[in-house]
Order: structure tokens, then sequence, then C-alpha cells
């Protein structure tokens, strides 16, 4: 199989690893035991689990891309962390953190996590990444974005200097970023 087919088949799997619960229910199974592991945690010694496991545990680059899909396209952003980045999800009231680790290669992980009142806000419901449902917090900022979109546009209409508008936009999100 050349790069390209391997490029599709694993886009496939991204798209549809989030069609159904099966992989979610896996996950949910497979956490009882294993409240934490990566990608490679078998990568030794793949007889100490089933090869149906294995092959679940090698799909979670592509889980972890199917909730980064998501997230971006609902203005959910990422954790970050030393080396990389996570998410978490939640499904049957069981809460999962689920991150890439990048260094000379990627190493994708999920950790099993307990929900409570405090940290319940910052879960995405899987239930809402299997039908692709919008928040109601995509919404809002859709909507603010465009009305900034807009006034941008009318700016240059009104022969603002492009260069100005980018500066002053440029000088207002490094205040931001520096206050984060």
């Amino acid at each position: 199989m050349d790069i390209v087919e391997r490029l599709a088949r694993s886009q496939k799997i991204t798209e549809e690893i989030v069609q159904t619960d099966d992989y979610i229910n896996w996950l949910e199974n497979f956490t009882i035991k294993n409240k934490a592991f990566s990608d490679d945690t078998w990568l030794y010694f793949p007889d100490r689990i089933s090869e149906e496991d294995n092959e679940q545990v090698s799909k979670l680059s592509n889980f972890y891309e199917a909730i980064e899909n998501y997230a971006s396209a609902n203005f959910i952003y990422p954790t970050p962390d030393e080396f990389g980045n996570h998410y978490r999800v939640s499904n049957n009231n069981i809460g999962y953190d689920i991150g890439i680790m990048m260094g000379q290669g990627a190493l994708f992980w999920v950790s099993r996590e307990k929900i409570t009142k405090k940290n319940q806000n910052s879960f995405i419901d899987f239930e809402l990444i299997r039908t692709n449902k919008k928040t109601d917090r995509e919404d809002m900022i859709r909507s603010k974005l465009d009305s900034l979109d807009n006034f941008i546009i009318d700016l240059a209409n009104e022969d603002v200097p492009v260069e100005a508008i980018a500066k002053t936009a440029n000088r207002r999100l490094q205040l931001l970023m520096e206050k984060k």
C-alpha cells in the first residue's frame, strides 16, 4: 500500500471513528483495567493485549484527530502542555483526557478521568462530536467574528489603510495573548 492509499485509509478511519459509539464503548471497557495508556504502550509487548485491543489502540491517533476536527470547527481549543496538547471528552459520565505528545515523533495517549462539578465544563460531550452538533458557543463566536469581519471591510471601504488596520489588530491581539 503506497503512502497516498495509507493517508486516504487513515482519513476514512478518522471520519468513521466518531460516527458510531463503537470506539468510545471500547475505550470505556478498555480503560477499566488500563486507566492510562499511549499508542506505544504495547509496542514491544503486543502479546500482552488481544489483537483486537491492539488494533483499537493503534486508532488512538484517529480518535484524537476526529476530536480535534470537531473542536476546531466549534472554536474549542486544546489545552497545551509541555510537549503537546490535549482535549477532555466525556461519555456515559466518564471522562477521558486525550492528547498528543510531540518529540522526535508523535505519541497519542489517553487517561480515564473522573468528572466532578468543578471540572465538568472542561469536557466535550462525545454525543456532540458523534452527531457533529454545533454548540451555542460556536454560533456566538461565529456571529462575533462575522461582525469583526464586516467592521474590517467597512474600515477598508472607508479608505483606512490596510496596514493601519493590520497593525492595530496585531497590537491588540498581542496584548491579549500576553494576558493569557
